[in-house]
Order: C-alpha cells, then sequence, then structure tokens
C-alpha cells in the first residue's frame, strides 16, 4: 500500500477530531464562537455599507443561526471530500458512484453518532435537521472528489 494512501486517512481523522471537539463545546461556549465569527462577517458588511450600529446588532441575531447551520454544512463537506479520497484509494476497484455512497453513508453515520454525543453535553441536544445538513454537506464534498478520483487512483497505485 502506498504511503499516499494514508494521508486522506489521517485528514479524515483529523477533521472528525475537530467535529468532536466542537461538538463537546457547552451551550455557551459554542454559541460564543458562532457569535464571534457573526460579528465578523457583519462587520466586514458594515465597513462597506455604513451599518449602524444598531442594525449591526439585528443583522447579527438573525444570521446567527444560519451561520450555525453553514458551519455545519462546510464541515461536513470537507469531511465528505477526505473521506471519498480515503475510500477511493482504499477501493480502487469501485466504481465512483459507489465511492460516493461509502462516503455518504460514513458521514452520516458520523453526524448521527456526532448528534448522539451532544446529547450528553451540557446545554445541547441532537437535532435530527443538523444530521441531515451534515449529510448533504458530505454529499456535495463527495461530489467535489469525483473528478479527481482518477488522478488520485493513479497516485495511489504507483
Amino acid at each position: 500500500m502506498k504511503k499516499a494512501r494514508f494521508i486522506p486517512i489521517i485528514t479524515t481523522m483529523a477533521i472528525m477530531a475537530v467535529i468532536f471537539m466542537l461538538s463537546a463545546q457547552t451551550r455557551e461556549s459554542s454559541s460564543e464562537l458562532s457569535t464571534g465569527i457573526t460579528k465578523r462577517i457583519v462587520d466586514i458588511v458594515a465597513s462597506v455599507t455604513n451599518m449602524s450600529q444598531e442594525s449591526k446588532a439585528s443583522v447579527v441575531t438573525g444570521l446567527h443561526n444560519f451561520v450555525r447551520k453553514t458551519a455545519h454544512f462546510t464541515l461536513y463537506a470537507v469531511l465528505g471530500f477526505s473521506a471519498s479520497a480515503m475510500f477511493g484509494g482504499l477501493r480502487t476497484k469501485d466504481r465512483k458512484w459507489r465511492i460516493v455512497l461509502y462516503s455518504i453513508a460514513f458521514c452520516c453515520l458520523y453526524a448521527a453518532s456526532d448528534e448522539l454525543h451532544q446529547k450528553f453535553v451540557s446545554g445541547r441536544g441532537p437535532q435530527a435537521t443538523d444530521v441531515m445538513i451534515d449529510t448533504v454537506g458530505a454529499f456535495f464534498g463527495s461530489v467535489l472528489f469525483l473528478p479527481l478520483l482518477k488522478r488520485w487512483r493513479r497516485i495511489t497505485d504507483d
């Protein structure tokens, strides 16, 4: 087995560790992180549009949930991309659609276990909608990897 095959395995495990650590945050810590990111985004927009402080606070409140759900989608898109590279390197004889299915199933199971994990974190709880958003993100990331699969297999098979 080529050393290159281990790169997406390590990357996938690292992304899963980041997701686990983010899910282990208390409700207050998680909310503080996403609110901080939302404020930074609004500050950038406000610097261009000359937005008042009251408007900024209102926009931050309105965008907070959107930013949280976008973060779910994005993290799992990255995980789906990495998982596709992992399965693409390990399952070299499988067709592209099987690689995508393996990746999506893997990410969906991890998303479900991640939501279950949140049941045991202070102030947090599992949400089926997050599993759906995560799975759609994983699908997106997996599909983004497909054009690279043939080249990746050449690298890992040499």
